[in-house]
């Protein structure tokens, strides 16, 4: 059953250059995605992609320029100021890099109770943060501590803490494990999936980090330039991508990670001034298989279960 779709996203910002220049920027361009309940949604891209601004749109942090987001049924962009802040309660996100997420005056406990104030909680406040502290493994002596005396992965736990507390159903994850060791990252996406099946939350996985994406994801959409090019079940994706920019990307994970490599001759052309090729396939330059319908006409994002925007998948 759907839980969270978005139709026809697009975002664009304004970017200053200099005091008296400024262009824009196409961060999201015309993208739809769809998220069944207790699904996870992995979102795959390199850097500038459009990855975080997607996820922060279907959040409705931002308002999109145009395009809507459905959460259970409810048009965000159409629903009054109620019915908007109620569905926000029920979408959380966990940020990055945690050190900024956390406010560093603040002991944890404060924290944390700032999430139950602001879902109007009426029960025991500190009886329910340490439950949901032992929930994502920290002990209650966490809670008089500042965030500095914390560790990497006890900061994003406290963060995911604070996600739980307002007893979501959606959770975006962007990037939760980047700015982690090796060896914590594990723990966390563990941690991820066990949560996920116990209070039965749906996510939108966030990661530059293909390995990560499959070990957690159900689906999973590749974003390039702002816009999906490749959508579909995360092992039909990962064992065979039909988009040029999928198979570029897993060809550049270490084989102890992806162990199938793809021809990627011609992929190091350059992208010019953030455009590969405005007026047709935006990845036509670093494309070993382009031909003049590519410079010429976008390609459509088109198939059935797998989906693909490109003329010669």
């Amino acid at each position: 059953m759907e839980l969270i779709k978005g139709e026809n996203l697009s975002k664009t910002y304004n970017l200053k250059i200099s005091l008296t220049t400024s262009i824009k920027v196409k961060a999201v361009e015309n993208v739809s995605i769809s998220i069944s309940e207790k699904e996870v949604f992995g979102l795959v891209g390199e850097s500038g992609s459009g990855k975080s601004t997607l996820g922060r749109l279907m959040l409705f942090m931002e308002k999109p320029d145009s395009g809507k987001v459905i959460f259970k049924g409810v048009d965000l962009s159409r629903a009054k100021k109620d019915e908007v802040k109620d569905a926000r309660r029920r979408m959380q996100i966990v940020f990055q890099n945690p050190d900024l997420s956390l406010d560093p005056r603040m002991k944890i406990y404060n924290t944390l109770k700032e999430a139950l104030v602001c879902c109007k909680y009426k029960g025991d406040f500190v009886e329910r943060i340490k439950s949901v502290l032992e929930e994502v493994g920290l002990s209650s002596e966490t809670l008089n501590m500042f965030p500095h005396q914390l560790s990497g992965g006890m900061k994003q736990r406290v963060a995911l803490a604070r996600a739980i507390l307002a007893e979501p159903d959606f959770i975006v994850l962007d990037e939760p494990t980047s700015a982690l060791d090796v060896s914590v990252q594990a723990q966390i996406l563990n941690l991820l999936i066990d949560l996920r099946k116990k209070l039965n939350l749906t996510y939108l996985f966030i990661s530059h980090n293909l390995s990560v994406v499959s070990y957690v994801s159900d689906r999973v959409g590749v974003m390039y330039l702002g816009k999906l090019v490749e959508l579909g079940n995360c092992d039909e994706v990962f064992n065979e991508p039909l988009h040029p920019y999928t198979k570029l990307l897993i060809s550049s994970v270490p084989a102890l990670y992806m162990t199938k490599k793809f021809f990627t001759q011609n992929h190091t052309a350059l992208a010019e001034n953030g455009e590969e090729n405005p007026s047709g396939c935006r990845f036509f330059k670093r494309c070993p298989y382009a031909k003049e319908l590519c410079r010429v006409k976008e390609p459509e994002l088109d198939g059935d279960k797998h989906k693909v925007a490109c003329h010669f998948a």
